[in-house]
């Protein structure tokens, strides 16, 4: 059973906060430096788009819509850049599309 099973209603979202913060703080910058402000716009477009099917142009817009100037991200570049750290991270995973075909191969 995991430990933090029953924490308190006011610390409940102390680890998941910690894990992203962690994550900004340290993991995110490898041979590149990255912007931890436009990281977190991302991974906040990420999480209101979850379970629909975007492009990059719909992320960049979202985050556009959400940010100032000096958060947005600029270019498609860095947005597959960002994406890809994600990635590496094991923090975002793209999902197979459900359907009969893939369900039926059970």
């Amino acid at each position: 059973m995991p430990s933090n099973i029953n924490v308190s209603d006011d610390l409940v979202d102390l680890i998941p906060n910690s894990y992203i913060e962690t994550i900004l703080d340290k993991d995110i910058n490898d041979e590149k430096k990255r912007d931890k402000n436009k990281m977190r716009m991302l991974l906040r477009s990420l999480a209101r788009n979850e379970s629909s099917i975007v492009n990059n142009q719909t992320l960049l817009k979202d985050i556009d819509d959400y940010s100032d100037d000096d958060e947005l991200l600029g270019s498609r570049n860095t947005l597959a850049d960002y994406l890809d750290v994600l990635t590496r991270l094991y923090v975002i995973e793209n999902q197979e599309a459900y359907s009969e075909i893939s369900y039926n191969r059970f």
